[in-house]
Parts: structure tokens; sequence; C-alpha cells
């Protein structure tokens, strides 16, 4: 192969696409959004968000439905925290396409949290995410729904009533 037609980690032309490095810029930076979520570091992540952007997640349980806003996302994030105090997650691979301007991502993840009697309920799901001009404006999280459900209800049967809350969703 010559050298013209190795890849090369910049674009030579920005009408070319964006950087090799730019796409690992975004990794990195997608992958300290899921460690703030772990950390409960909930106004880093909202910053990311259109005002209007769209967040679903699986399930019919208190953390399912879809929601519009940042003021929903907000409440539902607290829930999360406040129903899965431990959660801990774990990145496995991060996929990015487009350019600064228009992008589309999957997060392919593990996560743990505490079931009431002490043992650890896993999960594992996809997250799509759409991002314009560097805002996320559309969200996807598609997970073992079922094993939310099930830790929502044990929570639910041990007497925390938020965890039998109807899901926070637009109108």
């Amino acid at each position: 192969m010559d050298s013209s037609s190795k890849p090369t980690a910049k674009a030579s032309n920005p009408q070319d696409g964006p950087s090799m490095d730019w796409h690992k810029e975004l990794e990195s930076r997608v992958r300290s959004i899921y460690a703030a979520v772990e950390a409960k570091k909930y106004d880093t992540v909202l910053a990311l968000w259109s005002e209007d952007g769209t967040h679903r997640f699986g399930g019919n349980h208190a953390l399912g439905g879809s929601r519009r806003g940042v003021a929903l996302l907000e409440q539902w994030y607290h829930r999360l925290g406040r129903l899965q105090p431990d959660l801990k997650l774990t990145v496995r691979d991060v996929w990015i396409t487009g350019t600064p301007e228009d992008t589309a991502g999957f997060v392919r993840w593990d996560s743990t949290a505490s079931t009431p009697s002490g043992r650890l309920m896993y999960n594992h799901g996809l997250d799509y995410t759409r991002m314009c001009q560097g805002k996320i404006i559309e969200q996807d999280k598609l997970n073992d729904s079922q094993a939310v459900a099930d830790l929502l209800e044990e929570k639910f049967r041990s007497g925390e009533t938020e965890a039998g809350a109807k899901p926070i969703v637009s109108g």
C-alpha cells in the first residue's frame, strides 16, 4: 500500500470529516459522563443536554418511559440515584460516527446495584445517543428492563415506596 492510501490520524481537509483525534476525545468524554452518573454528578451530565432533548428508558416501572426536557431528566437522574445508590457502571465499548455538528454514538455497558437482600443485580445495555452542535438531543437506553423491574419490585416490597412510583414521563 503506497503512502497516499494510508489512513491518517487527522483529516487533511475539514470537508473530509472530523479527525480521528476528535473521535478519541469524544470517546474519552463519553466515558467520563458514565463516571459522572456513577458519582451522582448529575449537573455535569445535564449540562450536555439540549433543553428539549428526549430520553427513553425501557420498561413499565419507576425508571421507565420517555421524557422530554432537562427538568424531567433531572428528576429522573435523581430518582435513579435514590433507587440505585450504589450503582456501578462499566463502559465496555464506545462507537461514534458523524461530525461535531451531527453526532451519533453507541455505548455498551454493564452495571451492578444492590438489592434490599444484599445480592447484586447485574444489568447490561446499549445506549444510543444523538448530539447536534455538542448537545444531546436524543438518548435511548436499551437494557435488561426486567432486571430493573425486578430490583424495583423488591425495593418496593421492602418499603422503598419510590420504587413503585409512576414513571417520570412527558405529558
